[in-house]
């Protein structure tokens, strides 16, 4: 703490006698943008969307997307792999944009992993990797905005939260938030048993399993149809449970971001559990940051200008860890080289300064 202190005030002192007070800057300010401003056209303009295209498969002829985008931040995927036996796989779940706004990042249920798609043009996602990197600059791998929204029934396994009130079931998707009333069909007999069995009081939510889908059913409340839960197979009730937090990004700061990969080297759990979790944590009142590469920890000070980021003056201790010290002085060395930033949903990339990626974090909790 001392030594900092004084640092601070020759640094002042510096400044005052050769710059005359003048503002100190910054190697992030010198520092280009990326990639170009925003195209002026949005491909998530004026929802619900339909985005369609026939990609690349590896062991079958194509694998053609059907994608729907809603304005509350929901999705439905219908994805047909073609050759042979067409394999069809249907899936919901919530959207987010990168910090960027380059980005939309897809999230299905809990043990879905997430899908990227870069915002190419007012027309054109194209699909990414599982680093959210371009597989190729190929438009192969686009899926564009059609003319019309196009919906579709949904078919899925589905986890949420189902209440029975008099006769009229409602079921709310965990994923998406999304809330329909149940028909009176197929197995929502079965689901109705297994709902009093569990319940405490009347009209009390229960989390519930079904395989399902979301149809066209008549209204109860007047003419006209609406979406509704059709409940083909109950799977399993879950007494005193609840929906977790529906998936949304997460904030740079004020967030642990726990380390899953430092250059190409993955952090494993068995190696993080030995010492402690890598991670880093921003603290914006303060300005400074504090982390641990599993064994050492790290604080210093950081410096952040939109997208742009570096990390300063970082003190470390010093102590051996055995069998965790490889993943340790990686993580301590990736930090003086950072440059930017981006947040893909509860994912953070830190990144050099032509945009090479350094490391990878997942929010915690």
């Amino acid at each position: 703490m001392r030594r900092h202190v004084l640092m601070v005030v020759v640094l002042a002192l510096a400044s005052a006698a050769c710059g005359q007070g003048e503002p100190r800057t910054s190697e992030l300010d010198a520092l280009p943008p990326l990639a170009p401003p925003d195209a002026p056209t949005d491909p998530l303009a004026n929802l619900p969307a339909t985005f369609k295209g026939a990609l690349p498969c590896f062991g079958c002829e194509s694998r053609r997307y059907h994608l729907n985008v809603f304005p509350d931040q929901s999705y439905a995927l219908r994805i047909d792999e073609i050759g042979g036996v067409t394999q069809r796989r249907d899936q919901m779940g919530t959207w987010v944009l990168s910090s960027d706004h380059r980005t939309i990042v897809l999230k299905g249920g809990q043990d879905v992993a997430p899908e990227f798609f870069a915002l190419k043009d007012g027309m054109t996602l194209r699909k990414l990797n599982d680093d959210a990197r371009e597989i190729d600059q190929d438009a192969a791998w686009d899926v564009r905005r059609v003319g019309r929204f196009e919906p579709f029934d949904v078919a899925l396994d589905m986890r949420g939260s189902y209440n029975l009130v008099g006769a009229a079931g409602a079921f709310t998707d965990c994923a998406t938030g999304k809330r329909w009333p149940v028909a009176s069909e197929a197995a929502s007999g079965d689901l109705e048993t297994a709902y009093h069995g569990a319940r405490l009081s009347p009209g009390e939510p229960v989390i519930v399993s079904i395989a399902g889908r979301i149809a066209s059913r008549d209204r109860r409340d007047g003419p006209g149809t609406r979406p509704t839960l059709v409940v083909d197979r109950f799977v399993r009730v879950f007494p005193g449970q609840s929906c977790s937090q529906r998936y949304s990004s997460a904030p740079l700061e004020g967030t642990e971001w726990r380390l899953i990969r430092v250059g190409t080297t993955a952090v494993s759990q068995a190696a993080a559990k030995a010492v402690s979790q890598p991670s880093i944590t921003l603290e914006p009142s303060s300005l400074q940051f504090n982390g641990t590469g599993g064994c050492n920890r790290l604080v210093g000070d950081y410096e952040r200008n939109g997208g742009k980021l570096s990390f300063n003056q970082a003190v470390q201790t010093r102590v051996a860890c055995q069998g965790a010290m490889e993943i340790d002085t990686a993580f301590a060395q990736m930090l003086p080289q950072v440059r930017r930033w981006r947040v893909l949903g509860r994912i953070l990339e830190l990144q050099d300064e032509s945009g090479k990626s350094l490391a990878r974090f997942e929010a915690g909790g």
